[in-house]
């Protein structure tokens, strides 16, 4: 009966200010270093010295990243330093051969980290860790007193480990610095260190997500799937019938449906019966909120009251069993209803907020007694690959009042004087 169901140190510091000036400090889940994987090359980073202190390394990669890493060399000789020669076990000296300016806003509060690998077999040993630092307008480096200046040491050797941390930018901040280090135990020795993954983005500063299920009237329901900042909420539509609905954010809060463009329901606007609508919605702060409204009249949009008229009518052929529309049917019904001016002005008629029935009954009469439309309406069931002859169609006309009641029943009692179409919205706010 149907088908088969269907992304120099000073002039570093000139250049970051510069950035921080120009640049906004991004928004949560923005990584805002450049090349934070070392893919390729290590573009992006500034060598303080030059191999063989820090190259890129293509031979070694954090699981999942691009490919390559960078590989720093500490080898620095401290045989005369006293300190060093007295405490062998201890962190002699740490280096910090490559480094990487971004903007930063004074309050906010960033987590930065980075993958760490110290191979296993070396002679010295040592540990490695991503550093960070703040910096104000004239290049000036700015103490944290309560801030170690780094995430957490990594000292394992044969396998990745996150050195990883949050700090608060202090007032005076543009920039912050971002550093791999490597710190080698001992007076002498030579340790490798490698990092990729290295990251630095505004921290998540929503807790949870409150659903507002004042205005549903029975419509429309919500739920959210995951935490924090970057959550899927779903619409679910309680209803038995299409209806349309918009999206609409409030403050620093983006939406995308999950799916792209994939998704016809987000693309048309439409809520299936019974059925669901995800997005994934992307918090940058906690108050704003994302709405969404649904109603099925043509006050909102046309399209679900031309996929409610549509199985309607297939509801009441004598087919045995009617076809279900899905949301790939629609454009096919868009189409065919530029076609069908009687069957679109019935449409009209009955799907304002308060249905004029006389007015859809008499353009639904004048739909079945023309020839030409009927015609288009079956062009329309071969495309949607529905077996439905042109005898049933011509039958249509004594199931007129069928049709009309096949709406009642899934809507409520349209004869009711002051029936209107139900309509609800539900918000989804970053607490």
């Amino acid at each position: 009966m149907r088908r088969s169901e269907r992304r120099s140190f000073r002039c570093l510091m000139t250049v970051a200010v510069f950035l921080a000036l120009v640049f906004p400090a991004g928004v949560f889940g923005q990584n805002l270093l450049t090349n934070p994987q070392f893919n390729g090359s290590l573009a992006g980073w500034s060598l303080l010295f030059g191999p063989p202190f820090a190259v890129y390394d293509p031979t070694l990669n954090a699981p999942g990243s691009l490919g390559g890493s960078v590989k720093t060399i500490n080898n620095v000789d401290e045989s005369n330093n006293p300190g060093c020669t007295a405490n062998p076990s201890i962190i002699c000296v740490t280096t910090f051969p490559l480094i990487q300016f971004v903007p930063v806003t004074p309050g906010t509060q960033y987590d930065f980290g980075g993958n760490v690998f110290i191979p296993s077999g070396q002679s010295a040993s040592g540990l490695g860790v991503v550093g960070v630092s703040f910096w104000d307008s004239n290049g000036n480096f700015i103490l944290i007193p309560s801030f170690s200046g780094s995430g957490n040491f990594v000292t394992s050797t044969g396998a990745w480990m996150l050195s990883s941390g949050t700090v608060q930018a202090p007032t005076g901040a543009v920039s912050a610095r971002l550093s791999p280090l490597n710190g080698r135990a001992g007076p002498i020795g030579s340790l490798q260190v490698n990092f990729d993954d290295i990251f630095f983005q505004p921290s998540c500063p929503v807790t949870s997500i409150a659903i507002d299920r004042s205005f549903t009237n029975g419509v429309i329901d919500g739920s959210v799937a995951g935490a924090g900042c970057q959550v899927t909420i779903t619409v679910h539509n309680l209803k038995r019938y299409w209806t349309n609905f918009t999206i609409q954010t409030v403050g620093l809060v983006s939406v995308a449906p999950v799916g792209g463009d994939l998704n016809l329901y987000a693309r048309f606007g439409l809520l299936p019966p019974s059925g669901t609508v995800s997005y994934t919605a992307t918090f940058a702060e906690a108050g704003p909120a994302v709405s969404v409204f649904a109603d099925p009249s043509v006050a909102t949009s046309s399209a679900a009251g031309k996929m409610n008229v549509v199985q309607a009518i297939l509801n009441v052929l004598p087919l045995g069993s009617a076809p279900t529309l899905v949301v790939a049917d629609h454009q096919a019904i868009v189409t065919a209803f530029e076609s069908m001016p009687h069957l679109t002005a019935a449409l009209a008629a009955l799907f304002q907020p308060s249905p004029d029935l006389l007015g859809a009954t008499r353009e639904l009469f004048r739909f079945f007694d023309s020839t030409d439309e009927l015609t288009v309406l079956g062009r329309l069931w071969v495309t949607l690959d529905f077996n439905i002859d042109m005898a049933a169609l011509k039958g249509l006309l004594r199931y007129r009042y069928m049709i009309i009641n096949s709406l009642v029943t899934d809507f409520g009692n349209l004869y009711t004087a002051f029936f209107q179409y139900p309509a609800g919205s539900i918000s989804f706010t970053g607490r």
